[in-house]
């Protein structure tokens, strides 16, 4: 366990954690967004047309939503994991 600064608690550092990983996720998201994007841009300046920039940014802001909403959803299972975990120990507690 990594030992906590003095002056924060545990509870503190997670949700610091789970902050910066929030923070990941909309990065991820927006690079998604900005890719398809420049994708769209590359394939009309090549074919010389005038509607895959519109297409790669719908594309770009469908892949991006889609991974943040697996990515939240996979950290909403492991904190939920965490709570149910700091539950069972605090009872194994307090039966002793």
């Amino acid at each position: 366990m990594i030992p906590t600064p003095k002056g924060r608690s545990s509870s503190e550092d997670q949700n610091v954690q789970v902050g910066w990983r929030m923070a990941g996720l909309a990065s991820e998201t927006v690079s998604y967004v900005i890719a398809g994007g420049l994708l769209g841009w590359l394939a009309d300046h090549e074919l010389e047309t005038d509607h895959w920039l519109a297409t790669g940014f719908i594309v770009g802001i469908v892949t991006g939503i889609g991974v943040l909403l697996r990515g939240a959803l996979k950290m909403n299972q492991a904190l939920d994991r965490a709570t149910r975990q700091k539950r069972r120990s605090g009872s194994d507690k307090a039966d002793s």
